[in-house]
């Protein structure tokens, strides 16, 4: 018996003549794990090590007609689903106590139309296993998020914005259909000319020949695209516009080193080059960026800068620019990025501040070096969408309060085997550009927040000892809380919630805004019995923990 770090359910394991009804039902290569095996061990340890669930069997199919018996199998049984691709969710929402799990990593099959621009791949695959053929063999990209070992179904399905948003849009207004296993165990195609029936090879593998059209309602691809993974049924393959890959990718890092004397006067950085909606505006499209800060720790620098002493270190912040284009000397004609390169305040000195500045052979080796390959660690995290109006001095002050909270209610050494490794913030700018001025931007589930945000800002805590882990909830949790009654929106993909921690208020209206009402029709219509879990996902509020 164990429990969730969700909720006081409590999970059994499938009983072993059941178990062996859903092997026979699936094909030979599919993988079927109960709990206490070593495999189902294996397979319940997430990206965020300190979120994990118990389900009460895991499967893995193999192939397409694998999922439709699994579902199926889970109906009839009156089993509730669960589904896990790569298993980054922040908050575990990919799998739940007591449902039956399934882990579509297998369904990674990639195929590209190219006269078309068009790509299909399987739930399964990571962005590295559609990025790395697309930009190396046919000079195409799609828009993903910023981490290649992430997979397309969260990330797609809640929205997703990477360095390519600005200038292609979200990730997921570049979706144009998504086959699903839909909660009453029907195989279906949804895209922009309604829902069809799809059926499998005798193989088992997907046949891409539509079938009949279901109904010529467009909800349910509208759903898809914004409502959030694992709540409307089992996705096992997406069909999606391919864009230009970049040939003249480059990065501009600038970074301050922040002592006790000095950490305050950093907020005029901000001011000029973070949060100002006129700067990103002149930027142009082309460009995106990440600003990340920690405290009060990590006061690392290249060879040759020295970084003061431990005692001293307040911390550090840099603020990344990423441009994707084909102009080579994109860094030394744009004014704004000559102006933070030769920005000079009098506190500035060599041994607080340094810049890098890189160029990459292709769009491919700008992900494949910013992929985030750490070691799974114990994550938790919260948001707020930033719109431009909120992009002024004082998001700068409300930022540095909210890191004084975190740092104060932490209570961290400043150094010690027994600290956080990720104590600070991460505001992804990269909205603005085609994010709002997209034309599927109205055919999505998109919140308005959401599609018209200029800054996300991330708050994080965490590491990889557990006893450290009451302390990361709740100084996010305290340090969040002002942010919310000030900032409406949040990205549902990047938001923990642990009992007692970070109790999100008004969280589907701070997720979806005012398309609420009918994502939740769309979620009664596709599954009347509340068959898919997801907590903080549609539906979650009636279903309870």
């Amino acid at each position: 018996m164990a429990a969730s770090v969700h909720g006081q359910q409590q999970q059994c394991r499938l009983r072993d003549s059941l178990a062996a009804e859903l092997r026979s039902q699936v094909t030979p290569d599919a993988l079927v794990l109960l709990p206490f095996s070593a495999a189902y061990r294996r397979d319940i340890v997430l990206r965020s090590t300190n979120f994990q669930s118990y389900p009460q069997v895991i499967v893995h199919p193999a192939k397409v007609k694998d999922v439709v018996a699994a579902v199926r199998f889970a109906a009839k049984n009156n089993l509730t689903v669960s589904v896990k691709g790569t298993g980054h969710d922040y908050n575990g929402r990919c799998s739940a106590d007591g449902s039956l799990n399934i882990n579509t990593r297998l369904l990674n099959d990639v195929f590209f139309v190219v006269r078309q621009n068009k790509t299909f791949f399987g739930a399964g695959a990571t962005f590295g296993d559609i990025i790395k053929p697309a930009v190396l063999k046919h000079g195409r990209a799609i828009v993903s998020g910023h981490d290649l070992t992430v997979g397309p179904g969260g990330c797609l399905l809640g929205g997703c914005h990477g360095a390519l948003a600005r200038l292609h849009g979200l990730g997921a207004d570049n979706v144009q259909s998504i086959v699903l296993v839909t909660p009453t165990g029907q195989l279906v195609k949804a895209s922009s000319r309604g829902v069809h029936q799809m059926n499998t090879l005798p193989n088992g593998d997907l046949d891409f020949k539509e079938g009949k059209q279901i109904t010529p309602d467009t909800s349910l691809f509208w759903a898809l695209r914004g409502g959030g993974g694992g709540s409307l049924g089992v996705v096992v393959q997406f069909g999606m516009q391919l864009v230009p890959a970049p040939t003249a990718v480059q990065t501009v890092t600038v970074t301050w080193l922040l002592y006790d004397s000095q950490g305050k006067q950093i907020r005029d950085i901000f001011d000029i080059f973070v949060f100002n909606a006129s700067f990103w505006q002149a930027l142009g499209p082309r460009w995106a960026a990440w600003s990340v800060g920690s405290v009060p720790r990590n006061c690392s620098a290249p060879l040759g800068i020295s970084t003061g002493t431990a005692s001293s270190c307040a911390g550090q912040a840099a603020l990344s620019f990423v441009y994707v284009g084909d102009d080579p000397l994109a860094v030394d004609k744009t004014p704004g990025i000559r102006a933070i390169l030769n920005y000079r305040a009098p506190w500035v000195s060599d041994m607080t501040y340094y810049s890098t500045k890189t160029s990459y052979r292709s769009y491919y080796d700008f992900m494949y070096h910013n992929a985030d390959t750490s070691n799974y660690q114990r994550q938790f995290v919260s948001n707020v969408f930033l719109s431009p109006q909120d992009m002024n001095p004082s998001a700068t002050g409300r930022l540095f309060t909210a890191l004084e909270t975190m740092q104060r209610v932490a209570a961290v050494p400043l150094a010690g085997p027994d600290s956080f490794e990720t104590l600070g913030f991460v505001a992804s700018l990269v909205g603005g550009g085609a994010v709002p001025a997209h034309p599927e931007a109205a055919k999505t589930s998109i919140s308005r927040a959401f599609r018209t945000f200029a800054a996300e800002l991330v708050l994080t805590a965490g590491g990889k000892d557990p006893n450290w882990d009451l302390r990361a909830y709740q100084a996010v949790s305290d340090a969040i809380a002002p942010l919310y009654k000030l900032y409406p929106g949040s990205y549902q993909n990047e938001v923990s919630s642990a009992e007692g921690f970070n109790r999100v208020p008004d969280w589907q209206a701070r997720f979806w805004g005012d398309n609420v009402a009918r994502l939740l029709a769309v979620k009664r219509q596709y599954d009347p019995q509340g068959r898919m879990v997801v907590p903080y996902g549609l539906g979650w509020s009636q279903q309870g923990q």
